[in-house]
């Protein structure tokens, strides 16, 4: 007896497509800092269906269980002390499992600072965030991430405004990179007294990350100051399109968008501005109009309530993730919180079909409604508000969709969040089909599926194990048939099973040199167990360390010339080891210099290298030869008499080895000889890299 197992990265669970980020089984989160004790931490648990939920804290000793009725919302009070207090590690976290998919919404009421946010629930691509927060005057900027699992590495690129950032008794400044593992139902908060906006946060395994600021100034200079928290979408989830107007009776419609690329242009009404990755936009408008966001690449966009002093109305500072136009829910149950006075909500929707719209049974009030034309396509923003309680807003048609932010106002008090992020994105589970047997690998990728999934995804950049076990492609799919022990299948094996292990990979290859691997779209562990039950975890590096060469001016002296590697630009933080452990993608430092400085010796860097193995067999890959830049992702960052520093940027070599090992060498003078100097005084006649 022989079956399949899947993981993208260790999958936790499966959602189906269309409950994608809004509707789901399985939640956790922890709860950055309040600016005092809260009076209450609610959650507002809704379904389509009776369904069974367990809640835990474990540590608080918190558990519940419940059964929720269908087509409303079921409030469960959660102790104040799960807040999280100190940075760092803790096991303040809450996780949330139910039978059928449910809706939750998280609402921490402090008086005069309070916010809610939308649960998101656990899937295999929440591996990658950017934070969102806003620039504190006097408490702190924040995040805290929770771990389902053990043993989750995390990495984090920290980006601030300013100041040492204090993390594990380590003081960091903004583009350091920290890395620390996770263990199950474990929290890390991280703050910082200026914004941490921007920064970077990947992780091996799926985790959630809620950020926000303990009270934070909307705009910096105006009171007074409010709790923000949100959970944050995973990047995959981000889009291109957005449509956002000011929160009804406030003055202003304040965002900010942030960006996870390079060179992502957006158009934020009338205004072009261009960002780079972790790079936020602020914009503010008191025109009561729509506001468009449009960019090339995805982006997030946060909407910002502002401080009772800035327009002398009604409410405080929120933070709000705004949904995109598309991918968006057909119906949605939420309960306003009872501790404010003034709630409502803004619904985005194709003009054409606001007319369907129902609250409650009853007619949308259109009264208060803003238009706007995107792609040819009339979009409305209804504005309304709503009483306290219990609400269903839905459509009279099943199948059409839209977008919904509720928010609400008191003295000095507010709370606003999206009722729902959905995405309608299919999971790789979902897109490939897989079976085995004691003899053989069968995969079937639905490329019809992966192209919606993932535009422009390319068949040929797709392979089985290693480079050579491509696919082939019959109608609108990419099949891979293989013999079981092929393509650089391992086998592990006990008394109970025997289990092999490979995993596709979505590739993208350098358009020049194709057997050069610049970047891993993703990854997919496949487990082929037979006759037995073990679960086996497979890990695959992809970059590699060098060792140092020797040089030398003459018979009586010898120079070691040493090369070492660093993940910061600071060049503190080192990366050891053979192989090295560095994500395709990423920045590696270098500096190769002369271990036994001779102040009458000059160095200057000749070349660095890669080849398919360490002892040389196979063909070089110049990063840098002649003193020349000869890759396009290779950049010198100094050079002196003594030492050379680059960066460049990590890629696989195709082949059955990933491995990638780099080799440098050094031309040395003798300074006391011209001739000798004139070797390492000599520019370089490079040509311009394509």
């Amino acid at each position: 007896m022989a079956y399949m197992s899947l993981g993208l990265t260790t999958v936790l669970v499966i959602i189906p497509a269309h409950f994608a980020y809004l509707f789901g089984r399985q939640f956790i989160f922890g709860i950055p800092e309040t600016y005092s004790s809260p009076d209450y931490i609610r959650m507002y648990i809704a379904s389509k269906y009776v369904s069974k939920v367990y809640m835990t804290a474990p540590g608080i000793g918190f558990n519940q269980n419940i059964t929720t009725p269908a087509q409303t919302s079921t409030t469960v009070i959660i102790p104040g002390h799960v807040v999280a207090t100190s940075t760092d590690y803790s096991n303040k976290v809450v996780y949330v499992e139910a039978d059928q998919p449910v809706s939750v919404h998280v609402m921490v009421r402090n008086e005069h600072t309070s916010d809610g946010f939308l649960l998101l629930p656990i899937s295999d691509d929440a591996i990658d965030f950017f934070v969102a927060s806003y620039e504190p005057r006097e408490r702190t900027s924040q995040f805290i991430i929770a771990a389902l699992e053990d043993n989750t590495r995390i990495e984090v690129q920290l980006k601030t405004s300013a100041g040492a950032i204090p993390i594990g008794g380590g003081s960091y400044s903004t583009g350091q990179k920290v890395s620390f593992a996770l263990g199950k139902l474990q929290t890390y908060l991280v703050q910082h007294e200026y914004d941490l906006t921007g920064t970077h946060i990947t992780s091996s395994k799926p985790i959630s990350v809620v950020s926000g600021n303990k009270c934070a100034n909307v705009p910096h200079d105006v009171t007074a100051c409010d709790y923000l928290a949100e959970q944050l979408l995973p990047v995959r989830f981000w889009q291109k399109e957005y449509l956002c107007a000011k929160l009804k009776t406030r003055r202003n419609n304040r965002l900010r968008v942030l960006s996870s690329k390079n060179d992502t242009s957006v158009h934020i009404g009338t205004t072009r501005v261009t960002l780079n990755e972790g790079e936020c936009y602020e914009y503010v408008s008191s025109s009561d109009a729509v506001t468009s966001v449009i960019s090339n690449h995805p982006v997030l966009v946060l909407q910002f309530s502002e401080g009772t002093s800035a327009d002398s109305v009604i409410g405080d500072p929120s933070m709000i993730t705004v949904p995109a136009t598309e991918y968006q829910e057909t119906e949605y149950f939420y309960e306003t919180p009872t501790s404010l006075s003034y709630h409502h909500a803004s619904i985005t929707i194709k003009t054409d079909q606001a007319t369907g719209l129902r609250i409650d049974g009853a007619s949308i009030d259109r009264s208060d409604e803003l238009r706007t034309t995107l792609n040819n396509i009339e979009f409305s923003i209804i504005r309304l508000t709503v009483t306290a309680g219990k609400h269903h807003i839905y459509h009279i048609d099943p199948g059409v969709s839209f977008g919904v932010i509720v928010y609400g106002f008191d003295t000095a008090e507010s709370y606003g969040f999206p009722l729902g992020l959905s995405t309608n994105a299919l999971s790789l589970k979902e897109i490939i089909g897989s079976s085995c047997s004691p003899t053989a690998w069968h995969l079937d990728i639905d490329m019809e599926k992966l192209r919606y999934r993932d535009p422009g995804s390319v068949a040929t950049d797709i392979y089985f194990g290693e480079n050579s076990c491509t696919g082939q492609y019959i109608g609108n799919h990419l099949i891979f048939d293989y013999d079981i022990e092929s393509c650089l299948t391992t086998t592990k094996s006990n008394n109970t099973e025997i289990v092999h292990t490979n995993q596709l990979v979505y590739a993208y290859h350098d358009p020049k040199y194709t057997f050069i691997i610049r970047n891993i779209n993703w990854t997919l562990d496949v487990n082929c167990h037979i006759q037995r039950n073990q679960s086996v975890l497979s890990h695959v590096t992809y970059n590699h360390s060098t060792d140092g060469d020797q040089g030398s001016l003459n018979s009586t002296t010898s120079y070691a010339i040493q090369t070492q590697f660093f993940i910061d630009p600071n060049f503190q933080q080192g990366i050891s080891g053979n192989p090295l452990d560095v994500t395709t993608g990423a920045n590696v430092f270098v500096k190769t210099f002369v271990l036994n400085v001779d102040w009458t010796v000059k160095m200057r860097l000749h070349s660095c290298y890669t080849e398919p193995t360490l002892n040389g067999h196979g063909a070089r890959y110049y990063l840098i030869n002649n003193g020349c830049e000869m890759d396009a992702n290779t950049h010198f960052l100094s050079q002196t008499d003594h030492e050379t520093r680059f960066v460049f940027q990590a890629f696989q070599m195709s082949g059955s080895d990933h491995r990638l090992y780099i080799k440098c060498d050094a031309t040395l003078c003798d300074t006391s000889d011209m001739t000798s100097s004139q070797q390492c005084d000599q520019r370089p006649h490079c040509t311009k890299k394509k």
